[in-house]
């Protein structure tokens, strides 16, 4: 992981060395099945200088797959709280005569949290995804967005159990090279239906989606606590195929209107 900004008193005075930050690490587009993968960018507020945490996709058919290689946090023997956090961004672009109907994201990774200690010896991680439609039958969406935040489900829960799970500590969760794993499928098309519009005609054709992924490891004197992604398909976004109906309907629902009461 990259080096934290330091931050050094003299003379009551705090003078904080905060090196510039570099710009988001841009994998450029990839050109699926039946839709195109538009803008992959990754960018970091906790790694100074901006490194790569997930890195650079490859492309499966409708699905990219990431094999984050330094994508983790760790702490031990009470050296505090290690956090890194990464954001990854794209677009999701319908080829001619397709749709994005729904999409899928699963993450997996391992953790530890082990040692002599309480519970407050923590390994965490949690996800978020912001999602707006942008067009539907290729023309851009007016008034109000069309938009969700989601949460990806972890599995092992952690104890106490929490609505999304991902939180492992020491005790009731002690362990090494345990593997977690994370999902969540979002269905696009109820998105929509649920903004006025009639998914046997209308379907999404470019959708952004950005991801928050946040890893959190706290240690106290004795213990040790680590979380990371795992080297091989630590993340992957998958588009069923067919992303489909394609648009038949397309006349037809120009000619009704934008919107449905």
């Amino acid at each position: 992981m990259g080096m934290r900004s330091v931050f050094t008193f003299v003379a009551g005075v705090a003078l904080a060395a905060l090196p510039l930050r570099a710009a988001p690490i841009n994998y450029g587009n990839y050109s699926g099945v039946t839709l195109n993968f538009q803008n992959v960018t990754e960018d970091t507020s906790t790694e100074v200088p901006q490194a790569p945490l997930f890195g650079a996709p490859t492309l499966v058919g409708d699905s990219l797959v990431f094999n984050p290689v330094s994508f983790g946090a760790s702490s031990s023997n009470g050296t505090g709280a290690d956090i890194t956090d990464g954001t990854l961004a794209m677009f999701l672009q319908a080829k001619p005569g397709f749709g994005v109907h729904s999409f899928s994201l699963t993450e997996a990774g391992d953790y530890a949290v082990a040692g002599t200690g309480t519970s407050a010896t923590t390994a965490q991680i949690s996800t978020t995804l912001f999602i707006r439609v942008l067009q539907i039958n290729g023309a851009d969406v007016v008034g109000p967005s069309i938009a969700s935040n989601v949460n990806l489900v972890f599995t092992p829960t952690g104890t106490p159990a929490t609505p999304f799970g991902g939180q492992y500590h020491l005790g009731p969760d002690t362990g090494i090279g345990v593997i977690w794993t994370g999902t969540k499928s979002v269905d696009i098309d109820a998105l929509i239906a649920g903004a006025g519009f009639n998914p046997a005609l209308d379907h999404a054709t470019r959708v952004s989606v950005n991801m928050d992924n946040t890893l959190l490891a706290i240690s106290e004197s004795g213990t040790v606590a680590f979380i990371k992604k795992k080297a091989v398909e630590g993340l992957v976004i998958t588009v069923p195929e067919p992303a489909s109906m394609g648009l038949l309907f397309l006349g037809a629902s120009v000619l009704l209107g934008r919107r449905r009461a």
